[in-house]
């Protein structure tokens, strides 16, 4: 009978999902069988259904269990920010640091994310889309609301569409540096390094700041050749 008295139910709790954590951005969800997670983390398989009932909640509640404190995170750090503006509007380049810093930041499992997870993420973005997508309506969009209307402050003057396009090309490459780590060093002859998280972050809001930095967008503008030969101008 467990004894509710004891930490021994959560620290097995723990251990199974800082194993299964490991495991997953190691070799992926698919390749990772209970048996051998319950194998690594010292439990029985029945601990796993006793706690999660399935790898697929196992796998949720361990990216729960990441994302609401990262969100916190850049709530925090906004706050602060805009604190320190004194009634000002931010500057992009403080909304997007508020947005991408924590994500890429390593900091214990209670309060934000680590180079673990982060592969792990991108690990499930490949390999359980449907899930991911269901985490991201349910912790995403409410972190997104909040950013979209402090940008909307800082560029009053850009019209609406403009604003939620450029937004989710930020997201977009946000996930793509998640996704993407070892492409980006394969295709860089190992210049770009996804692991020097620093300078990529850093580089990651430069380039983000220049696409809100730029006049709005006509369809008008787009450029004659690029019209007529769009598949000419696709790089993979």
């Amino acid at each position: 009978m467990k004894n509710s008295g004891s930490s021994e139910p959560r620290d097995t709790r723990e251990r199974i999902m800082a194993t299964a954590e490991l495991l997953f951005a190691a070799d992926g969800f698919d390749a990772s069988s209970l048996r051998r997670i319950t194998l690594e983390a010292g439990v029985n398989l029945a601990a796993v259904n006793y706690h999660f009932g399935s790898k697929d909640e196992l796998l949720r509640e361990i990216l729960e269990r990441r994302i609401v404190p990262l969100n916190e995170r850049r709530l925090a750090m906004l706050q602060d920010f805009r604190e320190k503006s004194a009634g000002l509007p931010l500057t992009i380049e403080k909304i997007f640091e508020a947005f991408l810093v924590p994500l890429f930041q390593k900091a214990p499992p209670a309060f934000g994310t680590d180079p673990i997870f982060i592969k792990m993420l991108g690990r499930v973005i490949s390999e359980r889309p449907e899930l991911f997508r269901k985490e991201v309506k349910e912790h995403f969009h409410p972190i997104q609301k909040i950013f979209l209307q402090v940008l909307r402050e800082t560029l009053p003057e850009m019209p609406e569409k403009d604003l939620l396009w450029r937004f989710q090309f930020a997201v977009t490459l946000m996930i793509a540096s998640v996704n993407q780590r070892d492409r980006i060093m394969s295709a860089s002859d190992g210049i770009c390094d996804p692991d020097d998280t620093e300078d990529m972050v850093s580089r990651l809001i430069q380039f983000i700041c220049a696409g809100f930095h730029e006049p709005n967008f006509m369809p008008d503008e787009i450029p004659a050749e690029m019209a007529t030969n769009p598949k000419e101008n696709i790089v993979i």
